[in-house]
């Protein structure tokens, strides 16, 4: 069962999970529960704020990690004005990698577009994808106006997306989504 980590914080509302001792996504004001791993999806700091009170291993994309670690002004604590949080990543992710868990096997798929360094998990099994803000709810497009955005690389990983085949997404903000051919309906407004 994967539980909704939902935190808030200075009127942003970030959507993290928790299933099978993995937590995807650290948001401002939300509480973990006991885990192993942590997967940011990526480098903003919405998404990572928490992470320093996580005691276990956490992992981000190779670029993510750099970013992180690095205290890089390209995770956006600066624009919106938090200060950047102490936080040290572990474990970069490659595209095409693969996490297992006992009832879950994610895949790492490198999708910028919103940012460099996001990511999304896919579990092929399950049919379902935690995609961070590659994609939101509601037929609206992530920001592609910020430093590192691309409209270009948002489509071109939302058409890598569309060839998977997914029943429920997971995104980084707002409610899941169950709708069919869901990304396919976005490619055809970007």
């Amino acid at each position: 069962m994967i539980q909704l980590l939902r935190g808030t914080g200075e009127g942003i509302i970030c959507n993290g999970y928790f299933f099978d001792g993995v937590i995807i996504d650290a948001p401002f004001g939300c509480r973990f529960p006991d885990a192993e791993l942590m997967i940011i999806t990526h480098p903003h700091c919405d998404h990572f704020y928490r992470a320093g009170l996580f005691k276990g291993k956490k992992a981000a994309s190779l670029y993510g990690k750099g970013i992180i670690n690095s205290k890089s002004k390209n995770c956006l604590c600066d624009y919106i004005g938090w200060d950047f949080p102490d936080v040290k990543i572990d474990r970069g992710l490659n595209n095409g990698e693969k996490i297992k868990t006992k009832n879950y096997c994610l895949e790492v798929i490198d999708t910028p577009g919103h940012c460099l360094g996001s990511i999304c998990l896919y579990e092929p099994e399950l049919k379902i994808l935690f995609s961070g803000d590659t994609i939101f709810p509601d037929f609206n497009l992530p920001r592609t106006d910020l430093p590192t955005s691309d409209i270009n690389a948002l489509k071109k990983s939302c058409q890598i997306l569309s060839k998977l085949e997914i029943e429920t997404i997971y995104p980084g903000h707002g409610k899941k989504i169950k709708e069919k051919r869901y990304i396919e309906k976005i490619l055809g407004i970007i």
